[in-house]
């Protein structure tokens, strides 16, 4: 593509549409959704007596700013003895969409919105998604409601399942909501123009809070990632900003997981089958636990949330700036979830990462198809109707859900691509830092740490793996093709650094063995080369040295540090390739030693210096050397 040409926005609708036809879905609604389209002119009403009038709740919407298919809405109510209600008016899109319309055959086949950088494509026609099945401000909707009980506690008591009609009476936004929840922003116009929205938006938040901390300590992972949302000038991409989680998106969060769990047993209550969106065990544990040890915390053999839970809390107090990657590393091994059908006394996987048992997605039936499928099921439920799918049926539509959603996400990602190689494509040459979140026969992906763009690694990936943090420079972009591919600046394992134009390596080595590389005196990483050194060590430590000094706390490695050291070793030695001059420090005989193993592994003529000292005399490196340690 001409890097002079302004009309990004068209270049990637193109690339959108592409897309989709690629992977099988359509882009377009037929003529026969659209004839039927015609003829729905109003939304639903309640016609029956079981449907609960609740408009005069201060029910709001709270949404991203661009969000015109608005799903649900939420409102609280302070009960005696601490106990709160919750309630979730969830949008009644069945009312208008029979399940044997054109209208649903293209939601069945498509079974998601697809949100791109330059373009959506809504599950459903607009004129219902985003006006007479949205709940919309200051328009009357019919809806499914899921009360629930919540105590001081965080702890779900009690809940219920009904039909209502609500009134949204505020549109709010995320971001604007979190800014003046955490103190950095004014109150929304849309709160305070409205009498009593202020005080119940506090008791959301305040129950939401103690929710999630409830889930949390019951094994609810804390994952935070970080996003990137295109922004436009006009028909051309300024730049990609970073989107994060906040506390207006905790509530609705924490509400939705809620609601979702309450519907999953309604439906097992009524005897009902449903279809259940699970995560089973985590499909690289071991890669997550070996992850735990390079941050100094020991994670069981077998999976478990809470272990898990315990050591993402650590390492979020300990590095709030980095914990979205950690955690960015930690959901690319937990594995993507998966929908799966079940008979109302099955024993299902549940859902690891929120350590839930019974888990239906049910709250967005504007854009997500299996959510439409809970709410039939719901509502026959309710009204004592008979069951509207087969368990046979409901196991082939969830198959098909994962397969679609699944070919929905990679649309997303691929036309997210190509919004990034066009912001990126003037950058080529210039070095990142990354973390690798992908690798597999099928190749090594990383995402880089001051903008979330994912690229390959296409040179210099062996050996790195899910979690390492690497330095990458960008070396292609092909907007069409949404690639992004990067090589790998000079590395170690657990470190990086960029290759300065001379490298001089200094190896200390002390009585225990071990080796402390250091550039310039900054201590990258240590190793221990013999194993029958530290043996000898071992077997008489209180022996004086070469020189006849006894060693000290403060001058040596402790033994059980220097026994962790020997999997670094083919990171320095790849390291140790690239440098211009080495110098080695140490005892005699394990100088020597050091000397020997260097020249074996053909670096012989890279040594420009040799000393003999009697032992390490500067604590402050030791202790430095301990500490970086357990960064790896």
């Amino acid at each position: 593509m001409n890097g002079q040409d302004k009309r990004h926005r068209i270049v990637l609708q193109n690339i959108a549409r592409k897309a989709m036809l690629e992977r099988g879905l359509l882009p377009d609604f037929s003529t026969e959704a659209l004839a039927e389209l015609e003829k729905i002119k109003s939304p639903a009403s309640g016609t029956n007596g079981h449907v609960r009038d609740l408009r005069r709740l201060l029910w709001a919407s709270i949404d991203n700013d661009d969000s015109l298919d608005l799903d649900q809405v939420t409102v609280a109510e302070a009960l005696p003895e601490g106990m709160i209600k919750v309630l979730v008016a969830i949008a009644d899109v069945d009312s208008l969409v029979n399940n044997r319309s054109a209208v649903n055959e293209h939601a069945r086949h498509n079974t998601t919105s697809v949100y791109t950088a330059a373009m959506n494509f809504p599950m459903l026609p607009e004129k219902l998604s985003t006006n007479l099945t949205s709940l919309n401000i200051n328009e009357d909707r019919l809806a499914v409601v899921i009360e629930m009980e919540i105590d001081p506690e965080g702890f779900l008591r009690d809940s219920d399942v009904y039909q209502a009609i609500i009134r949204n009476h505020a549109r709010l936004t995320y971001n604007s909501v979190a800014a003046w929840l955490d103190g950095s922003g004014k109150i929304p116009g849309a709160v305070s123009s409205v009498d009593g929205m202020e005080e119940n938006l506090c008791l959301q938040d305040g129950i939401a809070q103690r929710m999630k901390n409830f889930r949390h300590l019951h094994g609810a992972l804390s994952l935070e990632t970080i996003e990137a949302r295109p922004v436009f000038d006009g028909d051309q991409l300024r730049v990609l900003e970073a989107e994060e989680i906040n506390r207006a998106r905790q509530i609705i969060e924490d509400f939705m997981i809620a609601a979702n769990g309450v519907t999953a047993r309604y439906l097992s209550f009524r005897k009902f089958p449903s279809i259940r969106r699970v995560v089973s065990v985590p499909k690289r544990w071991e890669r997550i636990v070996a992850i735990a040890a390079q941050h100094k915390f020991t994670l069981p053999a077998l999976p478990d949330s809470k272990a898990l839970e315990s050591f993402l809390n650590k390492e979020k107090a300990a590095d709030p700036l980095r914990f979205p990657d950690l955690s960015l590393a930690v959901i690319k091994l937990l594995g993507s979830g998966e929908y799966a059908a079940e008979l109302p006394d099955g024993d299902g996987v549940g859902h690891f990462g929120l350590a839930v048992k019974d888990y239906a997605h049910s709250t967005a039936p504007n854009r997500r198809y299996p959510d439409l499928i809970t709410q039939r099921l719901l509502k026959a439920a309710m009204q004592f109707q008979p069951v509207p799918y087969s368990i046979a049926e409901l196991q082939i539509l969830a198959a098909h859900c994962t397969e679609a959603e699944d070919a929905a996400n990679k649309v997303e990602r691929q036309v997210g691509k190509s919004a990034a190689a066009l912001v990126l494509q003037s950058r080529i040459g210039e070095q990142f830092d990354s973390i690798v979140t992908g690798a597999s026969g099928k190749g090594t992906w990383v995402r880089l740490l001051s903008v979330p763009v994912d690229g390959m690694l296409v040179d210099g990936f062996e050996g790195v793996d899910v979690g390492d943090r690497v330095r990458v420079q960008l070396v292609s972009v092909d907007v069409e093709k949404g690639y992004i591919d990067f090589r790998k600046v000079n590395y170690i394992k657990g470190e990086y650094m960029e290759k300065p134009m001379k490298i001089e390596v200094g190896l200390w080595i002390d009585h225990r063995k071990a080796v402390i590389v250091t550039i310039k005196n900054e201590v990258l990483v240590t190793q221990e080369i013999r194993s029958n050194m530290e043996k000898r060590a071992s077997a008489s430590p209180s022996k004086s040295s070469s020189t006849g000094e006894g060693s000290t706390a403060e001058d040596m490695i402790d033994r059980k540090f220097a026994n962790h050291l020997g999997r670094y070793y083919d990171g320095i030695i790849s390291f140790i390739r690239d440098a211009d001059s080495i110098w080695i420090f140490g005892p005699g005989e394990a100088k020597g030693e050091l000397e020997k193993s260097l020249r074996e592994e053909g670096l012989g003529d890279h040594i420009v210096g040799v000393a003999t000292v009697g032992k390490m005399t500067n604590p402050q490196i030791t202790a430095k050397v301990r500490s970086r340690y357990y960064k790896f």
